[in-house]
């Protein structure tokens, strides 16, 4: 049959338009790119996916169990050997898999045209994966059709499929998510998906598939004992790579294109080119506030000032060279500043001493005329003035009768004894 006409006549190829209108008003609902995706790629392609993948999944096997109960009903699955069954099924199959593909396809070039993003290799490895396994899904429904009457074997696959596969992110332990093959819901910014986190749902389901299709041989004394090996490692080896894994999968941080300005003094000022239209304004303030400390005293050359943003959820410490900002947020509010002076005093504990906190705060906010956002920043966590607020600013009153060297050595061993008298 020809490659048109066998398009004509599938049941696939009819369902079509019923299939693409649900993704349509699946991407139309809560499928479309989040707010705020700064157009990254990864995280452009990853959030319909993870909406629909399920859902191309099921109507993958589910069709082609409806193909094969076809075949079967009409006796063309015992042609062979006037025909090859790896031939019969590979043209069955195709009608399938290009509907299923569309479904995968469709939403996420809607989402790239939406938010005007080109795609990156790193962004479609998901969709590549999710059309690897709509194939294997279609391989193991057409098994299924071949012994069950497609009346029961379609509607059954479609949503046994669908729920196996979506619930999977409500379950325990958290690598049946990563195993299952559910698309990874949110990537943030400057995340990817490594290619560890993309092999073990293929090896899976393709190990399962290849099972079967292997069980089409004729010499079934060679056909069970490879099929059972092939299924065995699928199993196996799949599940020793994700048994240990937690909720999230593998993933690249710092996957963006950055831009950098040189600051007086050797200084590097990076954002993320997405967001980079800032970028002049952040690295003078940068030296702004790096000479203000100067004057008072207080040495602090870092090599680099990057933005966080591109770290994703893993967020990288800063260091006496590198600090990590977030300088996208900051710069948006007109905030950068405070921002880079909060890391210019470079606590090196999550929980320094509050009073001392506070205290030095207070007075690098008084050297760096930031006065008024560390004003805002207390009133944000707190509505009524605290002990530790007023003991802080006793102290630097005190502090402010001593001279600029004093005050200085001050800052650094206060920085230094917070984070012991804390944590």
């Amino acid at each position: 049959m020809k490659f048109k006409t066998r398009l004509r006549s599938s049941f696939a190829v009819k369902s079509s338009p019923f299939l693409l209108g649900l993704v349509l008003f699946y991407y139309l609902g809560d499928a479309g790119p989040p707010p705020q995706n700064y157009g990254h790629a990864p995280t452009v392609v990853s959030f319909p996916l993870f909406y629909l993948c399920a859902f191309a999944y099921a109507a993958a096997s589910a069709l082609a169990a409806w193909e094969s109960g076809s075949i079967r009903k009409f006796g063309v699955w015992h042609w062979a050997p006037q025909r090859s069954r790896y031939r019969i099924a590979a043209e069955s199959l195709m009608p399938v898999v290009l509907v299923s593909w569309s479904m995968l396809v469709l939403p996420v070039s809607l989402a790239l045209v939406e938010t005007s993003t080109l795609p990156t290799l790193a962004s479609l490895g998901p969709l590549f994966e999710a059309m690897v396994l709509c194939v294997a899904h279609a391989v193991i429904g057409f098994a299924v059709g071949l012994y069950l009457p497609r009346s029961v074997s379609a509607p059954v696959l479609a949503v046994t499929t669908w729920i196996v596969i979506a619930f999977t992110i409500s379950l325990d332990p958290p690598w049946l998510r990563q195993i299952s093959g559910l698309c990874f819901e949110y990537l943030m910014f400057g995340e990817a998906l490594t290619f560890s986190a993309l092999w073990p749902p293929i090896l899976l389901a393709g190990g399962v598939a290849l099972a079967v299709a292997v069980l089409w041989m004729k010499n079934r004394f060679v056909a069970i004992p490879v099929a059972l090996a092939i299924l065995l490692t699928g199993v196996v080896v799949s599940y020793n790579e994700v048994k240990d894994r937690g909720y999230f999968p593998p993933m690249a941080t710092g996957v963006t294109e950055l831009s950098c300005a040189q600051s007086t003094g050797g200084t590097e000022v990076c954002m993320p080119k997405v967001t980079a239209s800032a970028l002049p304004r952040v690295a003078r303030t940068s030296q702004s506030v790096l000479a203000d400390l100067r004057s008072a005293g207080v040495q602090r050359s870092p090599r680099l000032i990057t933005d966080s943003l591109a770290d994703g959820r893993y967020l990288r410490p800063s260091t006496d060279r590198v600090w990590r900002i977030p300088l996208t947020r900051a710069a948006a509010q007109n905030g950068e500043r405070f921002q880079i002076v909060i890391a210019a005093v470079g606590f090196t504990c999550a929980r320094p001493d509050p009073v001392l906190r506070r205290a030095v705060l207070e007075w690098v906010a008084g050297v760096t005329h930031t006065e008024r956002e560390w004003q805002q920043a207390k009133a944000r966590v707190e509505q009524e003035r605290s002990s530790s607020d007023a003991a802080a600013t006793s102290m630097v009153q005190g502090v402010h009768r001593k001279t600029k060297a004093q005050q200085a050595k001050w800052f650094e061993e206060s920085v230094h004894a917070s984070c012991r008298r804390g944590g």
